[in-house]
């Protein structure tokens, strides 16, 4: 009867999470909108100095910033919908949209009083996601404006990356720096920073990842015991509170590769089987967190509002998944992975790769490739799977991730990671720094 009391325990840890962010948006929802709606005030030269779509680099679309998904967020964080009650706003979600007016400029509008009246626009609401950020993002505005927001994002960001290398530094050696480094350089730490949209899952996997850490290493038995799949349901229900369905299965990609190296040093000859097993498990878990934290936000949301929001989020999964682009086009898998790709297609970030390739190939011809390093070779298929898992990701994603490419390619850093972090150790064989 273990294995009930562990699913008993599972399912209650999820229907807690569920009704702790419930809570939590009722709380932040009785904060006053009108000094948040202040702060966005101040904050409209940014929006039109740099419109919806602005790319830091030109021709860049890793650096392209989502600046219609923070003029969204930042909607839903200072209009008050008073004709409706608390239930509502905090199941709803509502937005304010002006007539032949973009987001942006919807919300530079109506945070100014430009027409001195809500009247004349239109509430958008958005029921089928959590919109777990209002939980910080609220509370934010009430004493930051949009710029301030996003320097202190880049701040925290930085010191967090520092401490995430620092630490894996520490127990897996120069490797996980340089994956790390390729991981960024992927993400763009710019466009991370500088947009609200993509820095929710950065937070979430690297959080995870440190947490992950320190946890074996404190104690050696959280890789055997239920406490490990408790781990993954929570990082896959915080990424489906916060996350707008950007590159969520990066918060999965960056634990998944940190336990391999655990069990690289603690298993050894059955390194394989025990991954590949240990992985299912832990995936199995993330989807449960992930998929069990939204769809519990329907059901929610259905019960309350006596609304069927079940079946508006399913219309959306199902044209998100189907093969048809945004403009009625057939589209294959192909397509869909070329075009993530070729985001990343830049002579910098070739350059960059080629350099790193010709330095581990050097490195394996000088210190030559024992009977042990043959061995090694065989522990590749785990980070393989961990590799193509974005791949996976765009096959069922296929309508999301091709309207979306310029912010879905992200997935692929989870790919970057895991390569470099595979590959740093071949020069060294099996005596690695882990």
């Amino acid at each position: 009867m273990e294995w009930l009391k562990k699913i008993l325990v599972y399912l209650g840890c999820l229907a807690g999470l569920m009704l702790a962010g419930t809570l939590l948006l009722y709380g932040v929802f009785l904060l006053p909108e009108e000094p948040m709606k202040e702060n966005v005030a101040r904050s409209h030269e940014i929006f039109n100095y740099e419109g919806i779509y602005p790319q830091i680099i030109g021709g860049y679309k890793a650096s392209q910033l989502d600046n219609f998904t923070d003029s969204v967020m930042l909607s839903h964080a200072i209009v008050a919908d008073y004709g409706r009650s608390l239930t509502e706003q905090v199941m709803n979600v509502a937005r304010i949209e002006y007539p032949e007016r973009s987001m942006v400029q919807s919300l530079n509008d109506y945070a100014n009083d430009v027409d001195h009246s809500r009247d004349t626009g239109s509430m958008v609401t958005y029921p089928r996601y959590w919109h777990g950020y209002l939980v910080l993002l609220k509370p934010l505005l009430l004493l930051f404006d949009y710029g301030d927001i996003r320097y202190l994002n880049m701040i925290l960001q930085t010191l967090l990356f520092l401490i995430f290398v620092w630490k894996g530094n520490k127990l897996f050696g120069k490797r996980f720096v340089l994956s790390s480094m390729l991981m960024l350089l992927v993400l763009n730490p710019i466009s991370e920073a500088l947009s609200l949209q993509f820095s929710w899952v950065y937070y979430i996997a690297l959080l995870g990842g440190l947490f992950l850490m320190i946890s074996i290493e404190k104690n050696k038995s959280f890789l055997n015991d239920w406490r490990l799949p408790l781990f993954f349901i929570v990082v896959g229900a915080a990424t489906s509170y916060f996350d707008f369905l950007t590159y969520p299965l990066f918060t999965f990609g960056i634990c998944a590769v940190i336990l391999l190296g655990y069990l690289e040093k603690k298993e050894k000859e059955k390194f394989v089987a025990k991954s590949v097993t240990c992985g299912v498990k832990c995936g199995a878990a993330w989807g449960f967190g992930y998929l069990g934290m939204w769809s519990g936000k329907w059901l929610i949301a259905s019960i309350l509002l006596k609304e069927n929001i079940v079946l508006n989020a399913w219309n959306q999964i199902t044209i998100r998944s189907s093969a048809v682009s945004e403009d009625k086009e057939i589209i294959t898998f192909l397509d869909v992975l070329i075009r993530n790709i070729r985001v990343l297609v830049k002579w910098p970030i070739v350059l960059l790769v080629i350099g790193v390739f010709i330095w581990l190939i050097g490195r394996i011809i000088k210190t030559g490739l024992t009977e042990k390093r043959k061995i090694l070779l065989t522990q590749v298929v785990p980070y393989l799977i961990v590799i193509l898992l974005p791949v996976a990701w765009y096959a069922v994603t296929m309508n999301h991730s091709y309207a979306h490419y310029w912010f879905t390619y992200r997935e692929l850093a989870i790919s970057a990671f895991t390569a470099f972090f595979y590959l740093g150790k071949l020069p060294r064989g099996l005596n690695t720094n882990i």
